[in-house]
């Protein structure tokens, strides 16, 4: 038996419907379906199987939108959607979106209304320009102005502006000036003139009253009258006045103010006195004029300058004054001197006088000592009575000091010359000596011999001055300085002189002679550059007077041999790495310096030690204690070395101690060998740089910003590059010590 088995295959379907949202509930096998989602159901197909449908269902959903818009009332109609619209409101359509469904759109339209606000101002004349949104006002009007409000929409505000005139006013007084002061709302005026005050009017403004006040001044005047006593009683104003005083009188002037007269009353009295008058003197003259020489009582009448009578009554007692004769002692020589008191200087004078002595005529300084005068001058000696009266006469003291001077000449050069003495300050003739012995009248001596001589000169009365004299030899000359001197120097020598200046000196060299003139002060010196050993001799010398050409002195500039420089052998030196150099040996108390200081310890001895980086020739001045100087010249060459003999190195120390006292005061790398330093820098614990070098043997003494850091832990990096080729990068800590 055969069996034909058939399966009919599962069927299953599948569909896609898209629905708007108003579209909703779906029916679909059945079921109402309200929103999207993905929906199966199960069937029987043809041949009793299960049929299974699928339905994928997609709902759009409804769309909607707001907006709102705020118009100006002048912006009206507004266009939204081909709708006029002409008000405020709330307003919807409907629209289809892309997929068909419906869209509904909302428009809330806000319509601000036109805004308008008036305001009236009152201002007094005075508060004017008005200033008003931003215009300045300057008179009563109405004024308009648009602005916009806080919607963006004209806002039209009016100002009724309305102004008070200003109002013054203005009045005349006249017053005397007894009738201040004058009060005037509320002030009290003392003087004359304007015044304004300001009031307020009855709309409140400022209004200005003016006071012009005149005052007529008070009316005074004065007068003097002097009288003489019987001219009394004097009438004045209906008064009858009795004697002197100030009086005073009140009118009435032209303005009807009070006008004051003053009267000033002098009387002269009538002058009557008497006069007691006791003198030396055998005249007298009154006061009318009158000569009188005999004492006695005497009446003098005569007008005053007021015209009155004046009497004076004389009683006069006229004293015989003494007679004072004084005789000039005679002259004395010095170291004398001369008694005042000595009775022989005033005899002739009247008896029982009373005499001092004054250095001027109107006594008021004493001679010290009176009776040792030992100074010649004019002095006083003054003579007093027993009745009081005086005399003062001049009496002349003469002591003859003798001065004394002299020319000594030698015009002809020999051997003999002449003085002349002039003598002064004694009693005239005189007489001359030049030994002391011999004296003669004639005061020129001839025919004397060179010496030094004492001059005598004697006046009349025997007193004697002296004083000595040379005359002189020949004029003479020495000169000196020769000595030793290198080739192309130049050496100074000396002439010292005697005789009268100015000096003329002739001297040789060997080759020529020269001439120097006008030669005011000795010693004089002058330079000369031999280029041999050369003699200088002296042939003449002239004062101003005489020729002296038999001269004795000279001096030898001797040139010294030069010597010549020398080069010496090259030296050989490591670069950086110190190296002794030698100059050669000169002799003791040679100096030496060498040019350029480069790379050298000293430059100014014999033996310098080079150390340094590069090449350097250098010259070597060396001065001897005797002889010339000498240059000579070295060469310091750098030995080259492969760079597998070349050790480079760098290292930084571990601590530093910043405190100026010149050791360890830095933190800097140390090198060895390095080419080139490409940085050190330094940084504190927070990581702040406080300093930084790319120099070789720069470093950093602990200052930063001005202010020394603390004590502390630095750290510090570096990067740099050694002869021998190597690149070197290193980093670590220091301590900085203090």
């Amino acid at each position: 038996m055969t069996l034909v088995l058939t399966v009919a295959p599962a069927v299953s379907s599948s569909e896609t419907k898209s629905l708007c949202q108003g579209q909703l509930p779906y029916q679909w096998h059945g079921r109402s379906l309200t929103q999207a989602g993905t929906y199966k159901d199960t069937l029987q197909n043809q041949v009793g199987c299960d049929s299974i449908v699928t339905l994928v269902l997609t709902v759009a959903p409804a769309v909607s939108s707001s907006e709102t818009k705020s118009l100006c009332q002048g912006q009206l109609p507004y266009q939204w959607h081909g709708r006029s619209l002409t008000q405020a409101g709330t307003y919807k359509d409907t629209l289809q979106n892309q997929v068909g469904c419906d869209s509904i759109v909302t428009l809330v339209l806000t319509v601000a209304p036109a805004v308008s606000s008036s305001e009236t101002k009152s201002l007094c004349q005075g508060q004017l320009p008005y200033q008003w949104h931003g215009r300045s006002l300057t008179q009563a009007g109405t004024y308009k102005d648009t602005l916009q409000n806080q919607v963006g929409c004209d806002s039209i505000v009016t100002l009724v502006l309305t102004v008070a005139p200003a109002v013054s006013s203005s009045e005349t007084k006249s017053l005397c000036q007894g009738q201040l002061p004058y009060q005037w709302h509320g002030r009290s005026l003392t003087q004359a003139g304007t015044y304004k005050d300001t009031l307020q009017n009855q709309v409140g403004c400022d209004s200005i009253v003016t006071l012009v006040l005149t005052v007529a001044p008070a009316v005074s005047s004065s007068e003097t009258k002097s009288l003489c006593q019987g001219q009394l009683p004097y009438q004045w104003h209906g008064r009858s006045l009795t004697q002197a005083g100030t009086y005073k009188d009140t009118l009435q002037n032209q303005v009807g103010c009070d006008s004051i007269v003053t009267l000033v009353l002098t009387v002269a009295p009538a002058v009557s006195r008497v006069e007691n008058i006791s003198l030396c003197s055998r005249a007298y003259t009154l006061p009318n004029g009158t000569i009188v020489t005999v004492s006695g009582t005497y009446t003098s009448t005569f007008t005053s300058s007021l015209g009155c009578d004046s009497i004076i009554i004389t009683k006069l007692t006229l004293n015989e004054p003494p007679i004072l004769k004084v005789n000039d002692p005679v002259a004395l020589c010095a170291g004398n001197s001369v008694n005042l008191t000595d009775p022989a200087i005033t005899q002739g004078s009247s008896s029982g006088l009373q005499f001092s002595y004054w250095l001027d005529a109107n006594a008021t300084q004493a001679v010290s000592n009176s009776t040792s005068v030992s100074v010649s001058g004019t002095y006083y000696i003054k003579a007093t009575s027993e009745l009081g009266c005086d005399t003062i006469a001049p009496v002349k003291v003469r002591i003859n000091a003798i001065e004394i001077k002299v020319t000594a000449q030698n015009e002809s050069c020999l051997s003999t010359g002449s003085i002349l003495v002039t003598a002064t300050n004694g009693s005239e003739p005189y007489v001359y000596s030049i030994d002391g012995i011999n004296y003669q009248t004639n005061n020129t001596f001839t025919n004397v011999p060179k010496g030094t001589y004492t001059v005598y000169a004697k006046d009349a009365i025997g007193c004697i001055g002296q004083t000595t004299v040379t005359i002189s030899p020949s004029p003479n000359a020495i000169i000196e300085g020769g000595r030793s001197i290198c080739s192309a120097s130049s050496q100074t020598l000396t002439v010292s002189f005697t005789g009268n200046a100015p000096w003329t000196l002739i001297y040789s060299d060997g080759v020529a002679t020269h001439t120097i003139t006008s030669i005011t002060s000795s010693p004089y010196s002058f330079t000369v550059s031999p280029t041999s050993t050369t003699t200088y001799s002296l042939l003449s010398v002239s004062d101003v007077k005489c020729t002296n050409n038999n001269l004795n002195s000279s001096t030898t500039v001797t040139i010294m041999p030069s010597q010549s420089g020398i080069r010496y052998p090259d030296v050989i030196a490591e670069e950086n790495v110190p190296k002794q150099l030698v100059a050669r040996d000169m002799g003791p108390g040679a100096t030496y310096r060498w040019n350029p200081p480069t790379g050298l310890n000293f430059i100014n001895i014999k033996n310098p030690i080079f150390k340094y980086d590069n090449e350097v020739e250098y010259t070597i001045a060396i001065n001897p204690n005797s002889g010339c100087p000498v240059v000579d010249t070295v060469l310091v060459r750098l030995q080259s070395l492969s760079p597998t003999d070349i050790h480079s190195d760098i290292f930084v120390p571990k601590a530093w101690s910043p405190n100026n006292d010149k050791h360890n005061d830095r933190l800097f790398p140390l090198t060895v060998k390095i080419k080139e330093l490409y940085y050190f820098r330094i940084f504190n614990r927070w990581g702040q740089l406080v300093f930084e070098t790319n120099i070789i043997g720069n470093g950093w003494d602990g200052i930063f910003k001005g202010k020394p850091q603390v004590s502390d832990v630095y750290t510090w990096t570096l990067e740099a590059v050694g002869q021998d080729g190597k690149y070197y990068k290193r980093s670590g800590n220091s301590i900085l010590l203090r």
